[in-house]
């Protein structure tokens, strides 16, 4: 109950910092890529961390490189983002295990998901959110949906391995 209510309130939390009267994406989907770089990503996530205020939110560290797992909190919380030779983000996959119920990594996540919905996907954010809350509660599933030129596909399994991937559509 305490990995879904931190999930929960970290989703709603990053959703409601993130809101814009526009429902156009911050970050759009450009000739089969993100219009972003892998770090200009990181530091977005970084000043929703910021605006959080927070200690339970872990803030991200560097980029190392394209496919590179950039390891969070040990592990229990991996952000994995790829790029396109001309730098520009193609993938992102964010894991964490909530297993052990550690209220920062699952806030993190719950943070971090909710800030790159709303960038990549502001029209469906809170529907997204709360399917994957849904999903959570159940204690395993998945989901993918497409919005606009936005893929995004989560699972989470019986033991606490989450994934989220997005990715954009060509």
């Amino acid at each position: 109950m305490k990995k879904l209510l931190s999930l929960a309130v970290a989703l709603c939390l990053a959703v409601a910092l993130c809101s814009c009267g526009s429902k156009k994406p911050s970050i759009p989907v450009v000739d089969g890529a993100f219009s972003c770089t892998p770090q200009e990503l990181i530091d977005g996530l970084n000043q929703a961390v910021e605006q959080a205020d927070s200690s339970v939110i872990y803030s991200v560290g560097a980029y190392p490189g394209s496919g590179e797992e950039l390891q969070v909190a040990s592990t229990s919380l991996t952000l994995t983002l790829n790029e396109t030779s001309a730098g520009n983000l193609s993938k992102i996959h964010l894991y964490w295990y909530s297993g052990d119920n550690s209220e920062n990594v699952i806030t993190s996540a719950g943070c971090y998901s909710g800030y790159m919905l709303n960038q990549l996907a502001p029209d469906s954010a809170k529907d997204l959110s709360n399917s994957i809350g849904q999903i959570v509660s159940s204690g395993e599933g998945s989901t993918e949906q497409t919005v606009g030129n936005v893929k995004i596909t989560f699972a989470t399994t019986s033991t606490g391995a989450n994934r989220l991937d997005i990715t954009p559509t060509k």
